[in-house]
């Protein structure tokens, strides 16, 4: 593949998804010497060619297993695209004439500003619900419990030192969870997490400890 950004790292990729800022970002999943990435490859130089106002990137499955595991991707060639660092869209790069129409078709989308958030259906999203007086014990001073509750791919929590984190999330209204999203990059996602409700302040580990959780998700 010959687009625009070729992708090394995470951190390049993490650096390429801020700097599209409201820009549409199409990443091109590919390994070499494959048939079908390799015409895929032409199309998307032609589309990155007459198309500015669009960023393209190619990532190679096998350099850069973090970020393709990362988004689950498994079967190549296939594009993922992106505004304001939040996965949007995803189509199978096998058929060209596909990915033509999906970027035109994005592309009129993120020009009127219509760009919808993800949701899950017959759901709401109670993000806008949580109060502002969040806490976790072990974060780190530079990726805390605020940035993963961001709707930023770019954002993330992240423990000090300890392998275990307590977050404490309170709601502003009354509220009855039916699903909890938890994205990871790679391996570093919980291998366990346990749910504690209807607590009014935030708790410790040796208070946790002492009672049963709701729910143990493994």
């Amino acid at each position: 593949l010959k687009t625009k950004k070729h992708i090394h790292t995470f951190s390049e990729f993490a650096s390429e998804l801020e700097a599209a800022k409201e820009k549409l970002l199409v990443a091109a999943f590919f390994t070499e010497k494959d048939e079908a990435c390799e015409n895929l490859a032409p199309v998307l130089d032609n589309l990155s060619n007459r198309h500015e106002e669009v960023k393209f990137c190619k990532i190679s499955i096998t350099e850069c297993k973090t970020i393709a595991n990362s988004y689950n991707i498994r079967n190549v060639p296939v594009c993922l695209f992106f505004y304001n660092a939040h996965k949007i869209d995803s189509v199978d790069g096998g058929n060209p004439q596909v990915v033509t129409e999906k970027v035109k078709e994005w592309m009129n989308t993120v020009k009127i500003k219509k760009v919808p958030k993800p949701s899950v259906g017959g759901f709401m999203d109670l993000t806008e619900y949580i109060d502002n007086d969040c806490e976790c014990l072990n974060e780190s001073d530079k990726h805390t419990i605020a940035d993963c509750l961001e709707d930023n791919d770019l954002k993330y929590l992240e423990s000090d030192c300890d392998e275990q984190l307590i977050l404490h999330i309170p709601f502003r209204v009354p509220v009855k969870l039916c699903y909890i999203a938890i994205k990871t990059h790679g391996n570093n996602g919980p291998k366990e997490v346990k749910l504690f409700n209807n607590q009014m302040y935030s708790m410790g580990f040796d208070e946790l400890t002492a009672i049963d959780a709701v729910q143990t998700l493994e």
